[in-house]
């Protein structure tokens, strides 16, 4: 990124807090001058049949992975179409959802219904931000090794 003459950096944002995701853009704006990219990459999952899971843990996958995604993406956009329109290129929206959101497994339908959900969120996002020139993609990977989960 250097070499090609540009500065990447990371700021996060606490899903559950509209106004700190906000907050989280106007920082990258005031330091960068301009939001280029977004990688939204919340994820929950809490593996269990649906009859055996507490409806608490659910809603705190639905809280991370759907409403978390929502909170962090809205007050991005203004930043992000703003950027496409400044005539260096177009602005990226990055949304990390899984292959759950195209086929699930047994033990995972609350999971797999986040990133479905996701999934055709981040399609309709497309096609309402095409002409804007801010891309949105969605990346699907399959399951993911996290050694601080148990």
């Amino acid at each position: 990124m250097r070499s090609a003459g540009g500065e990447a950096f990371a700021v996060c944002a606490n899903r559950d807090d509209a106004a700190g995701a906000e907050q989280a853009g106007t920082q990258v704006v005031d330091t960068a001058g301009r939001l280029d990219m977004l990688i939204n990459c919340a994820g929950a999952a809490y593996l269990s049949h649906f009859a055996d899971e507490e409806p608490s843990r659910w809603q705190s996958m639905i809280d991370t992975n759907l409403t978390g995604s929502l909170n962090i993406t809205h007050p991005a956009l203004q930043h992000l179409t703003a950027a496409a329109s400044s005539g260096r290129g177009t602005a990226d929206l990055v949304i990390v959802g899984s292959t759950a959101g195209r086929q699930s497994i047994s033990g995972a339908s609350v999971y797999a219904a986040t990133k479905h959900a996701l999934t055709v969120w981040s399609e309709s996002l497309r096609r309402e931000l095409v002409s804007s020139g801010v891309r949105v993609g969605l990346l699907q990977p399959y399951a993911v090794d996290n050694p601080s989960r148990p």
